[in-house]
């Protein structure tokens, strides 16, 4: 398990919308400050409507623009990196930020900001009961 960059952890109590843990597969573009062009397929590890957390292999600046594709739908954006460290893999873990909040970018339904397991709108898990099972003697 890797650990957030300090943005992540300081500001947690003022979340402009909902973090949500999903693998999302996306493809990562972006130029280099050698000019050089920078394309990496990576999974997401938390997800909202203002960005994502994900690895990359590459060594990224804060402020620097990157081309983000959500390779399930096809769907492009422009973010920027607003944090970055160092995962234990050794790999750039980095915060991005898109341009304009987009939580359609993901696919998903995020939850609203008052949401708790403990709201009467919660749905509650109901096991039905489980029969035990006949044991049949030999004879």
């Amino acid at each position: 398990m890797s650990t957030s960059p300090t943005r992540f952890l300081k500001n947690s109590h003022q979340r402009r919308s909902q973090r949500v843990l999903l693998a999302v597969r996306i493809l990562v573009t972006g130029v280099r400050a050698d000019g050089q062009l920078i394309s990496e397929e990576v999974c997401t590890s938390v997800v909202n409507a203002h960005g994502a957390l994900l690895q990359l292999g590459e060594r990224v600046a804060i402020g620097q623009l990157l081309n983000v594709r959500n390779l399930n739908s096809n769907q492009q954006l422009q973010a920027a990196v607003v944090a970055a460290g160092v995962a234990p893999s050794g790999k750039s873990e980095i915060g991005i930020e898109f341009l304009e909040p987009a939580p359609r970018f993901w696919r998903i339904s995020f939850p609203p900001e008052d949401w708790s397991p403990h709201c009467p709108e919660a749905k509650r898990i109901t096991l039905a009961p489980t029969p035990f099972p006949r044991v049949i003697s030999p004879k």
